[in-house]
């Protein structure tokens, strides 16, 4: 289904957010070593995308149903307008006295305030490996010993704030893994 502005007027409203496909995406792998010791660093980086936040705002709600901290900057009384756009819980009354409530809520939902950008940084990978000393391994009758810690999906070092610790990307998160390794030659 497709619809097509018949008027210009009919959407100079509408306000453009940006892309969902983020512009630039890469990482910096790097290593450093020392003597027996070599740690591994990978940062993952996503910059250029924007996506809607979750729908939070609606005219009713129940005991079950968890809020987010904006509920907290919203509006309480006459005059909280000028400091914060989060609109009011509805009360009885107020859904009474105006049906068309409802929609407030949605173009709540929808409007430019509820955009965010997904630009993140993300320390994805460290790993720390050590090379056992030969005179040690010779001392085992091996012919080499390794031993890797490596640890994945580390930290979210940088997430636009409106996300409020949400994962600012749309696919399964991976949770922390963790994985230690040893090498031997025979």
């Amino acid at each position: 289904m497709s619809w097509t502005a018949s008027q210009p007027e009919e959407i100079n409203y509408l306000v453009y957010s940006g892309t969902r496909t983020p512009t630039d995406q890469g990482g910096i792998n790097n290593s450093f070593s020392f003597k027996n010791f070599r740690l591994g660093v990978y940062v993952y980086y996503s910059f250029g995308g924007v996506k809607r936040l979750p729908e939070q705002f609606a005219t009713k709600y129940n005991d079950h149903q968890v809020m987010g901290k904006e509920f907290n900057r919203r509006w309480l009384r006459a005059g909280d307008e000028e400091r914060t756009n989060v609109p009011v819980i509805a009360t009885d009354a107020h859904r009474q006295a105006n049906p068309y409530l409802s929609n407030a809520y949605t173009n709540y939902n929808k409007s430019d305030v509820r955009v965010a950008k997904t630009d993140y940084v993300q320390l994805r990978d460290i790993s720390l490996s050590y090379t056992v000393p030969k005179s040690f391994v010779d001392r085992l009758r091996l012919s080499s010993l390794s031993l890797k810690l490596q640890a994945s999906n580390v930290a979210l070092l940088y997430a636009d704030k409106k996300l409020n610790g949400a994962l600012p990307y749309d696919y399964d998160y991976q949770p922390h893994s963790y994985i230690f390794t040893a090498t031997v030659g025979l």
